[in-house]
């Protein structure tokens, strides 16, 4: 088990952070610390997990359940893509914004 540096499993306080592990949990851990982390947590992620798999985690949150928040998309949109999330039309402001996991 690979386990989260007291940095980074700080911001895990709604877990037992001794069940997460790093490898395993992932996808968790990178939407927790780009939602949650200062400067220094997203530095960690980035060397921990590389570009790629951060890019891929946000690529598949925007594609389906959107737990990140708007905000946190678009700035991830700008850094890997270069280009903001366009606003969302008055409609889709109150869509729900969580279905089911699409199969793999």
């Amino acid at each position: 088990m690979t386990e989260l540096p007291p940095r980074v499993a700080r911001l895990f306080h709604n877990y037992d952070v001794r069940t997460i592990d790093a490898q395993r949990d992932r996808q968790l851990v990178i939407l927790t610390v780009l939602v949650y982390g200062e400067w220094e947590d997203i530095q960690w992620l980035f060397r921990t997990y590389g570009w790629d798999a951060v890019r891929d985690v946000v690529a598949r949150d925007l594609q389906t359940v959107r737990s990140l928040p708007p905000s946190v998309l678009n700035l991830w949109s700008i850094v890997f893509w270069g280009k903001p999330l366009r606003p969302p039309e008055p409609r889709e402001r109150w869509a729900p914004t969580r279905g089911p996991e699409p199969p793999s």
